[in-house]
């Protein structure tokens, strides 16, 4: 938080995601942002809020369910696949965070979640939204999400979540499916552009 806040003082929001997601720059510059823009001066967090909007994170989910247990308390945190957090809210839970002594498990539902709420940051919730952006949590490749729906906003699938195949196994299938979804991405826009 404080890096951003360094190296990137006049940004009027900050964009979290994962290393596991592919977005669809397309969609996320040409429609999600543009629709976003009357929201972005305010003192909020945009994203997906609602357990099922959460990905599983393997080992990490350890932590996040031991701190919020999943049925003790009804705290909203983004799904850390994507989320918006606007300049005015990122200066408002560094303010906030200052007076936290010791942060036990710091990450997007100590952020998005239980920081948003101390320090009266709203949400706006993705899930609720007039504007219907899509995401997948693919059982297959995210190549074929996209192209069953190239306005989708982004995808993650078990070949780049997966845990029990061997780094190598995994960074190898990883790319491979970072350079197939792009060139489906590319293929569709340019035939859509030559139409």
């Amino acid at each position: 938080m404080l890096w951003m806040k360094k190296y990137l003082p006049n940004s009027p929001y900050y964009i979290k995601t994962e290393d596991d997601v592919i977005m669809n720059i397309n969609v996320i510059i040409n429609q999600f942002l543009p629709s976003m823009e009357n929201y972005l001066k305010k003192n909020l967090v945009i994203g997906w809020f609602d357990r099922e909007h959460n990905v599983d994170r393997g080992i990490y989910q350890r932590f996040i369910n031991a701190v919020i247990p999943p049925s003790s308390i009804d705290l909203y945190y983004a799904m850390s696949s994507l989320y918006i957090v606007t300049s005015q809210a990122w200066n408002t839970l560094l303010d906030a965070i200052k007076s936290v002594e010791n942060i036990q498990h710091p990450g997007d539902p100590f952020v998005t979640g239980i920081l948003r709420e101390a320090a009266h940051v709203e949400m706006k919730n993705l899930v609720t939204s007039t504007e219907y952006f899509k995401y997948e949590v693919g059982s297959g490749t995210c190549k074929d999400a996209f192209i069953r729906d190239p306005k989708l906003l982004l995808c993650t699938s078990p070949s780049l979540l997966s845990s029990t195949v061997t780094k190598t196994s995994t960074i190898s299938r990883s790319l491979t499916e970072y350079f197939e979804v792009w060139n489906a991405l590319f293929s569709k826009n340019v035939l859509r552009n030559e139409n």
